[in-house]
């Protein structure tokens, strides 16, 4: 891709959304011209009742803002009405309806609601779920593994965690993960009118993760050698592989990785074009391209050229 197509494809990207904290990897400054609305972003914790909502709204109409995107599905919970996850223990109460309620005040501001959805993000709090039908107890073999073998699922909550802590990731590759994601989505868009869905975390933790066991073996199956050999060093001139060979191997390990998390991006853009819904798909990603795709796996340009994604 040329400098020249780089740029369409990043102002065409930037095109709907203004944030607040703008990274710096870019030059923002000429894109800034093609930014035609502004948005806010809303946390769970400012959704938990109706007078914390209607303030938000107060906000919105005193500085001219169109769209808001609201957390509702983060840390595994539901903030609405949901019958596959369990919802955020700290709302109003088990019968109030956040997303409902964004949605019908919404309609009075002229104001657009795309849903967030913190994807493999599964849980960021400093104590273990208290729900038990919560994922984090339902599937303990789709949690997310580095390199050397270490789960999160096997975290210890008492233990201090580094400041780079994001959370408990669940694995993209593992192949429960995308159908368990892509059944909250559906649930959402089926049952309410939402302009918007956008994905948060859809990325891995780092370049050393992504190696679930599941995961691994499908690949092994299709592939037939093992990613782990190629750090290992058995993969290498070492061992008769030639450069070509070896680099080869590495890029079909790098493109598998990258390939799952464009995987859910797509089945869910082509949900809502066979379902002729009029919603947005959108996503927060890494900006600097380069460093999104060979360390993150997320592969944003590719969406968008493929129009599985309106904006990032």
């Amino acid at each position: 891709m040329n400098l020249y197509s780089l740029s369409i494809s990043i102002k065409r990207a930037l095109f709907y959304m203004a944030l607040f904290v703008l990274y710096l990897n870019f030059n923002f400054a000429q894109l800034i011209p093609n930014v035609q609305s502004s948005s806010l972003w809303v946390v769970k914790e400012d959704m938990i009742d109706t007078s914390k909502i209607n303030s938000i709204f107060n906000f919105a109409e005193k500085n001219n803002i169109d769209k808001l995107f609201i957390e509702v599905f983060t840390d595994g919970e539901a903030l609405y009405n949901s019958k596959l996850v369990p919802q955020y223990i700290k709302s109003d109460s088990v019968f109030f309806d956040p997303l409902n309620y964004f949605i019908k005040k919404a309609f009075n501001y002229n104001i657009e609601i795309h849903a967030s959805i913190n994807a493999y993000l599964l849980w960021s709090q400093s104590v273990s779920p208290s729900d038990t039908s919560h994922y984090y107890y339902n599937c303990n073999d789709c949690f997310e593994k580095d390199f050397n073998g270490k789960s999160d699922g096997n975290i210890n909550f008492l233990d201090y965690q580094s400041k780079k802590w994001e959370g408990i990731f669940i694995s993209p590759i593992h192949p429960d993960v995308n159908p368990f994601l892509f059944s909250v989505v559906s649930d959402l868009i089926e049952n309410y009118s939402i302009d918007g869905i956008h994905f948060n975390y859809i990325r891995y933790q780092d370049s050393f993760f992504g190696y679930n066991s599941s995961g691994i073996k499908n690949f092994f199956n299709i592939h037939d050698f093992n990613p782990k050999d190629l750090h290992r060093g058995l993969i290498s001139p070492r061992f008769g592989y030639t450069k070509v060979e070896v680099d080869s191997l590495n890029l079909l390990w790098d493109n598998y990785r990258v390939n799952k998390i464009t995987e859910l991006v797509r089945s869910v853009k082509y949900k809502i074009i066979t379902d002729t819904l009029d919603i947005q798909l959108s996503a927060s990603v890494k900006p600097n391209y380069n460093e999104s795709r060979n360390r993150w796996y997320q592969d944003w340009m590719a969406w968008i050229d493929e129009n599985i994604i309106d904006f990032v």
